[in-house]
């Protein structure tokens, strides 16, 4: 009749195992729409949720060591917790095949080969990855350049970069824009050249026929 044994005989045996997991304290960021990028930001650095989703709607549940991503409740990632702002986490088979062939890209690779190319295509690729919230957003846009210079060549490319610098606008649609309507700066070397025509009676001015009279 003592408490102990009561416990033995009436408690113990409905009692059920302690978690394998420890309980882990975690906060829930509201559904909120996945971009084009299929990244997903907490606290500026970017998680990928598979490709699919763009234009979905995902909750974010936060913990300390891990982050997941819900979709209709359903997890569809989890990534662990990176503290790097601006950084990037993905997973491969987040990304769309197009993605997936650029994987070994990386900025000191792209910005080697801009400098390759020229000054000018140089400044083309930092934009890329300045005006980008993060770095795989960037890897996208200078895979694009390299394949305008592969179809038009360096040295077109390098010149329609350079105008486009000058305009102010090194957007790769406006570096499109530009090739594909050959507008591109003639560099010193190449600038027409006005000749001078000796002084001869023969030979009117402008001023003549400014003040000639209609016949």
């Amino acid at each position: 009749g003592c408490r102990r044994s009561r416990f033995l005989d009436m408690d113990k045996p409905l009692l059920k195992p302690l978690p394998s997991v420890p309980f882990e304290y975690a906060e829930w960021i509201a559904e909120r729409k996945v971009c084009s990028d299929y990244h997903m930001s907490v606290d500026n650095h970017y998680y990928s949720v598979p490709h699919q989703l763009v234009s979905e709607k995902v909750e974010t549940r936060v913990s300390k060591y891990t982050i997941d991503l819900i979709y209709r409740g359903r997890r569809v990632a989890s990534h662990p917790r990176s503290y790097v702002e601006g950084g990037t986490t993905t997973l491969g088979a987040h990304q769309p095949k197009a993605h997936r062939d650029y994987a070994n890209l990386t900025p000191e690779k792209l910005i080697e080969w801009a400098e390759d190319v020229g000054e000018s295509t140089l400044a083309a690729v930092k934009y890329q990855f300045e005006s980008r919230p993060h770095a795989l957003m960037g890897l996208s846009a200078c895979a694009s350049l390299q394949k305008l210079a592969k179809e038009y060549g360096d040295e077109k490319f390098e010149a329609a970069c350079h105008r486009a610098k000058r305009i102010g606008s090194l957007s790769i649609k406006s570096i499109k824009s530009i090739l594909k309507r050959r507008i591109v700066d003639f560099s010193e070397d190449q600038m027409p050249i006005q000749i001078n025509l000796p002084f001869h009676q023969n030979v009117r001015g402008s001023d003549y026929y400014n003040t000639r009279s209609p016949l």
